[in-house]
């Protein structure tokens, strides 16, 4: 079949809106597949590299705005300067066109080899678009949001194959069962991406019904008080949104929690600048510990370095251990190459100072539930970030604020990634958000319970234990290091 340069082009964009629907919230990952189809078609029918490019990069411009368009809400509803408002669109067309970089790298390559639509050429591709994906983990600071592979973050089966070879194996999986239908000669490959999946599908189920009993290794709170993003950082109300998280955190249940815990700067202060509240948080403390995030300030040689932070605090209201934010979020936490652009960019979040990233490996005691492997807010979605820090750890846990993104999928992708994080190390999720989705998920990605967004209120749980023996992925990512 023949098309002219603008059909093409056209077919292209659609299909890259099209792979989008497979992340959260559709999960229509059927017809991601399918896209991934016409994309290696395009790419195998090119004539010339460059038009393998072309449409790599349109695919990837199409399949980022179809699934990071809610970005923009960021700039849109909660910029501290009214004039960022209007950077809402430019924004997320900038970071799409920065991001189809990536596929159209892959795609030229591709072409640049001279490979044919065949099962291997199709291979071969499924391989240049997973190392595409591994330099977008890296460069730039890195924004390894929404991989292909989390398609499949809707279906237990699917998800186990991320205890194998991690996000980047289901990835290569979905770009060659994807390559598969569109290779010149579908009629045999077709059914192998039918096999394929049917084989990733079999083994989830097979891992899931030979999974044993967890037991638990001790009980948490998990409070969401669901203060919305424009209340946040307002002086005014500090005194009050902190009191929503002692009175939701007193309410009084069968069990007294090992811990209770709050989300990323639920304390919007730093506690030693507001020593009439730490009695406040005592209290929502009483008989175990609280673990809250919180904003830190430390003074080194003359010069005061700021964190974003997790602190846990004793009954008395004093901190007895505390970890910082390790990878940073450019323009929301810190504004990249600060000394060039000195007071012409502001930053996205409260306050002209940018935030250190912390030079230590993430580790947090929490009493007698042992060390916790602390992620802040979007360290979750850094696959290899969280499962070279797992070694030695009881479970993961998480706290974020996604209240930012309001309605929109946004929180929802952003918990589908931290869920994977799960299965990846076999630690359990425990998930604490200002706003988005508080969750507790075991380490085969089981939601052991959760509170949907936009609502405030407790959710009380176990912690199920880690699984016996570290993962496939895991281990080899550890022995490779």
């Amino acid at each position: 079949m023949h098309l002219a340069r603008r059909q093409r082009w056209i077919l292209a964009l659609l299909s890259g809106l099209a792979a989008a629907t497979g992340f959260a919230p559709l999960y229509w990952w059927p017809l991601s597949l399918a896209a991934m189809g016409v994309l290696f078609w395009l790419v195998h029918t090119a004539k010339t590299p460059k038009k393998a490019l072309k449409a790599g990069y349109t695919f990837g411009f199409g399949l980022y705005l179809g699934s990071l368009w809610w970005i923009g809400n960021a700039f849109w509803s909660f910029a501290p300067v009214p004039v960022v408002k209007i950077l809402a669109i430019p924004a997320v067309l900038l970071l799409c066109a920065y991001l189809a970089l990536y596929p159209a790298l892959a795609c030229w390559v591709w072409q640049k080899l001279r490979l044919k639509g065949n099962g291997l050429g199709a291979a071969a591709f499924a391989l240049l678009w997973m190392g595409a994906e591994a330099l977008r983990e890296v460069v730039l600071y890195g924004f390894p949001w929404n991989q292909l592979g989390y398609i499949f973050t809707n279906s237990l089966p699917l998800m186990q194959g991320a205890a194998l070879f991690g996000v980047w194996g289901l990835t290569t999986f979905a770009a060659l069962t994807g390559a598969l239908l569109g290779a010149h000669n579908r009629k045999a490959c077709a059914p192998v991406a039918v096999a394929l999946c049917i084989g990733l599908f079999a083994y989830g189920s097979y891992r899931l019904n030979h999974a044993a009993p967890l037991a638990s290794i001790g009980t948490v709170r998990l409070v969401q008080a669901n203060i919305t993003q424009n209340h946040k950082w307002d002086p005014r109300l500090r005194a009050k949104q902190l009191m929503q998280h002692v009175i939701l955190s007193q309410t009084v249940t069968a069990q007294t929690p090992d811990a209770t815990i709050w989300p990323e700067t639920a304390a919007a202060f730093f506690l030693d600048e507001e020593p009439e509240l730490r009695p406040h948080m005592a209290a929502a403390a009483a008989g175990h510990l609280l673990v809250t995030g919180m904003p830190r300030a430390e003074e080194k040689n003359g010069q005061t370095s700021y964190y974003n932070s997790i602190g846990v605090l004793d009954e008395t209201g004093t901190v007895v251990a505390s970890a910082d934010k390790s990878l940073l979020v450019p323009f929301g936490e810190f504004i990249p190459l600060r000394s060039l652009v000195p007071g012409m960019v502001e930053k996205l979040t409260e306050g002209s100072v940018d935030f250190s990233p912390s030079a230590i490996p993430p580790a947090l005691p929490i009493g007698t539930l042992g060390t916790a492997l602390p992620l802040i807010c979007y360290e979750a979605i850094f696959p290899a970030f969280v499962a070279r820090n797992s070694a030695g750890k009881s479970f993961i846990l998480n706290i974020t604020n996604d209240g930012w993104f309001s309605h929109t999928p946004g929180p929802e992708q952003h918990f589908a990634m931290a869920r994977l994080r799960a299965v990846e190390t076999g630690l359990s999720l425990v998930r604490a958000a200002n706003t988005g989705i508080t969750a507790v998920v075991d380490g085969y990605g089981r939601i052991v319970n959760r509170i949907e967004p936009e609502q405030a209120g407790i959710l009380e749980s176990i912690i199920p234990e880690h699984i016996d023996t570290p993962t496939f992925f895991v281990h080899n990512l550890l022995s490779g290091s």
